[in-house]
């Protein structure tokens, strides 16, 4: 009978010779025997041999996968997946402020005109002919006019009042100007008097209604109920 020299290396009491492609175990000191198809073994609750089950009685092999950008690692039967980790990049730098335009010159002035030259008196003789008249000098031409500066741009506009009846402490909703430039989340302060008002945040302004929204104050001196 031929010693299986692998099994031998795990349980050094088994003989086994194959029969009819089957390898055959028998346990020394036994009448029992089996069938053993598997490379892998394990010892059976009666004492023999028996096949070992991949995944549950040892550990198959790994299969790694690449799934997913975040988390950690994870393992699920013979599968273990890896995300791919990105990193994200700089935050660009903030642009540079434009120049100021330049102002207009003024016109240059225009240069004075010369006086003309005064006429000779004719020559004293017998019978003589009189002198010809000086004539005139030219007038000198104007000087050009500088030209114009364009106007600056219009600035934003805020400054407004309201006849709407409202609580100091407390968000609320107003009738103030149109066409005025208050922007989400932009800070102002309802006024009544120096001793009275609050400070808050708008939440919506419509430039055509001129409804404005705002929050719950931040920070309110005095009280009362005031509409202008």
């Amino acid at each position: 009978m031929a010693k299986n020299k692998n099994l031998a290396e795990l349980i050094n009491y088994i003989d086994a010779s194959t029969s009819g492609g089957n390898t055959v175990v028998y346990a020394r000191g036994s009448l029992k025997q089996d069938v053993i198809t598997s490379a892998v073994v394990k010892a059976g609750t009666s004492g023999l041999l028996i096949p070992a089950v991949q995944n549950t009685d040892y550990q198959g092999p790994i299969v790694v996968t690449t799934s997913g950008t975040a988390g950690g690692a994870t393992i699920s039967g013979n599968t273990l997946n890896i995300p791919v980790y990105q990193n994200s990049g700089p935050a660009g730098s903030s642009g540079t402020a434009g120049s100021s335009g330049t102002s207009a010159s003024s016109g240059s002035s225009g240069t004075s005109a010369s006086s003309g030259t005064s006429a000779s008196s004719g020559s004293s003789g017998t019978s003589g002919s009189s002198g010809t008249s000086a004539t005139s000098g030219s007038s000198a031409s104007s000087g050009t006019s500088g030209s114009s500066a364009t106007s600056g741009f219009t600035g934003d506009r805020y400054a407004t009042t309201s006849s709407t009846s409202f609580t100091l402490g407390n968000a609320g909703t107003i009738v103030i100007g149109t066409m005025l430039s208050y922007t989400v989340a932009q800070s102002i302060i309802i006024v009544f008097s120096s001793i009275k008002f609050q400070e808050c945040e708008v939440i919506s302004y419509n430039s055509v209604t001129g409804s404005l929204q705002f929050a719950a104050p931040t920070r309110t001196v005095g009280s009362g109920t005031y509409s202008a």
